[in-house]
């Protein structure tokens, strides 16, 4: 017998010699009741950690009674008080809509045509003021592919509709790499220049500021500045005047040109609103999970007439990874390094947050850290290891 097929032999008697693997639809049955026992201890401390009364996600009423409601990746912005914009169409002045900002995922790359209308819209913004910022298809589909890591995702797109229509978009990152410890960072700010002035860039700041006020003490971003330019001067007014940012001392000298960095602490009652809201979503996350699991379950009883343990479809098997892939994925404050984008917007008047008087006292850092933690023990890394141009010079 020649050496290969003694090795053959050895390596076949080897295997025979192995009990046999219980079914896969066995493995399966284990994994998914020690993920559930883990799911719902992880829900019952951050329940523990919420306290009564912290069911649903409050409103949060901004400087001019803007009002932004619901989850970071599926907030609604309201006008609250009596605020109007530009009709372009009609050349008169109509009430500002209700803007929908939701963050973007992988699944937003498979509608027809959005990614199209994403770059469109961007580059349009730029150009029409000059600027040289353009995104192309596989941009932006990196882009919505980083927040398919939900609540714990580091960086985002954030997307604005107006009823089905969509306006604008806008970046936030918790975490850029080169920015100072505890600032997020928002950036690639585009409206539709059909749209400017509707409040599409003012919901998209406020989206993506409340997000940021769940893991930041402070928010920065950057723009190019040219003394007497008319575009750069109502730049300077919405972003130093109106949103409270502060980039150094002005320029005086006409023609001058410079980059301004620009920093804002967030307001230690917005954030912790933000604390609480990030364990509110937390929680939702871990609910979902967990009715997944116990639907799984019972989808698995074998039917009738069924052999015990065989699987009960693919669905069944798709869902266990489903679970499995969430649970890795889905939660954990620590977040990776990226750059930030460019940035655009338009010149609607906009507002920064005021107190609300919330008597919930949300736990501290460090306690929500070990609670988090808790949540993700296979760690917190952002997938996307890519850093984008320095240069934010451009706004629209």
């Amino acid at each position: 017998m020649s050496i290969f097929a003694s090795m053959a032999r050895r390596a076949w008697q080897s295997q025979s010699a192995c009990p046999e693997d219980p079914p896969i639809a066995a493995k399966r049955s284990r994994q998914d009741e020690d993920r559930l026992m883990i799911l719902k201890g992880k829900y019952a401390e951050i329940d523990r950690l919420l306290g009564d009364g912290a069911e649903e996600i409050e409103d949060d009423v901004m400087a001019d009674g803007m009002i932004v409601s619901g989850p970071s990746h599926l907030c609604v912005v309201r006008p609250g008080k009596a605020k109007t914009c530009r009709d372009e169409n009609a050349g008169t002045a109509a009430e500002r809509p209700e803007i929908t900002v939701v963050i973007g995922t992988s699944e937003h790359s498979k509608v027809p045509g959005l990614i199209e209308r994403i770059i469109k819209i961007v580059n349009a913004a730029y150009s029409s003021v000059g600027k040289h910022k353009r995104l192309d298809r596989y941009d932006a589909i990196d882009r919505l592919r980083m927040g398919d890591a939900g609540i714990r995702a580091n960086r985002v797109l954030h997307l604005a509709y107006i009823g089905e229509e969509l306006v604008g978009c806008a970046s936030s990152t918790y975490s850029t790499g080169w920015m100072e410890e505890g600032y997020g960072h928002w950036g690639l700010l585009a409206v539709d220049p059909a749209h400017q002035g509707s409040g599409a860039a003012t919901a998209l700041v406020l989206a993506a500021e409340r997000r940021l006020a769940m893991d930041s003490e402070g928010v920065g971003m950057e723009y190019q500045y040219t003394c007497g330019d008319p575009f750069s001067e109502r730049l300077l007014k919405w972003y130093e005047d109106r949103l409270g940012f502060y980039g150094g001392p002005r320029p005086t000298r006409v023609g001058s040109c410079s980059f301004r960095h620009c920093r804002k602490e967030i307001p230690e009652d917005v954030q912790q609103r933000g604390r609480k809201r990030r364990l509110q979503e937390i929680r939702l996350w871990l609910r979902s999970q967990i009715e997944e699991i116990e639907a799984l379950e019972k989808e698995d009883e074998p039917e009738e007439g069924a052999k015990p343990g065989a699987a009960n479809g693919p669905k069944a098997a798709a869902g266990a990874a489903g679970a499995a892939a969430a649970l890795a994925l889905g939660l954990g404050l620590g977040t990776a390094s990226t750059m930030p984008d460019s940035s655009s917007d338009d010149d609607d008047e906009d507002e920064t947050t005021e107190d609300t008087g919330e008597s919930f006292h949300p736990p501290s850092r460090r306690q929500q850290g070990e609670a988090t933690a808790m949540v993700l023990e296979e760690g917190s890394s952002d997938e996307d290891g890519n850093q984008e141009e320095e240069d934010s010079s451009d706004l629209d």
